[in-house]
């Protein structure tokens, strides 16, 4: 995998470091993965079998290998549950994310000189449009919520705090439960 393949991908799956002020994030692509049985849920909001299924290949896609099997199905939903954790967070906060700006930087970014060979990585990651300018709106939020929070001990406290309040209001179906569910808190802590 060239340099550009290892941005474009690692930009589809750090959404929760983001937030911890490490990386940069991505989207999760929801409305348009609608259909299957719901895998988990995010405040009462289904995350698709469907929704998992297309992020499970774009993981497999960009990881060519390395993350085979259940644990790229893993990293997919840690990714889609994490997404959804920021939507919810910056729109409890009045953060808004302008799909007019996300277009425009799209545009830019596939109309630029690198532009030919960023949609070819796309496509090769199994992207598409309507895929990257959901990761674009989400990086909105995500710098929204970075802009509000501050840095050093106010932003780890922001951290923990809206780590755990967002893993309370999520649930996981049996053969689905990752880090961000609230069975795998309940689950370890059984395990003590």
């Amino acid at each position: 995998m060239n340099m550009c393949e290892q941005q474009l991908f690692k930009r589809a799956l750090i959404v929760a470091l983001l937030v911890a002020g490490s990386v940069a994030l991505a989207g999760c692509g929801a409305a348009r993965h609608s259909g299957g049985t719901p895998v988990a849920f995010v405040q009462g909001s289904p995350i698709s079998r469907a929704a998992l299924a297309h992020w499970t290949a774009i993981e497999s896609a960009g990881t060519r290998g390395a993350s085979a099997g259940a644990g790229a199905k893993e990293k997919a939903l840690e990714f889609l549950i994490t997404a959804r954790w920021i939507e919810g967070e910056a729109a409890a906060r009045g953060i808004h994310a302008s799909p007019t700006e996300a277009q425009a930087t799209y545009e830019r970014l596939t109309h630029g000189p690198a532009g030919v060979a960023f949609v070819s990585q796309l496509r090769r990651a199994g992207l598409d449009t309507a895929d990257e300018l959901l990761q674009l709106r989400l990086e909105q939020l995500a710098a929204g919520l970075r802009a509000k929070t501050g840095t050093g001990r106010r932003l780890a406290a922001f951290v923990e705090a809206y780590r755990s309040r967002w893993r309370a209001r999520t649930s996981c179906r049996p053969g689905y439960v990752v880090p961000e569910c609230r069975e795998h808190a309940a689950a370890a802590s059984s395990k003590r």
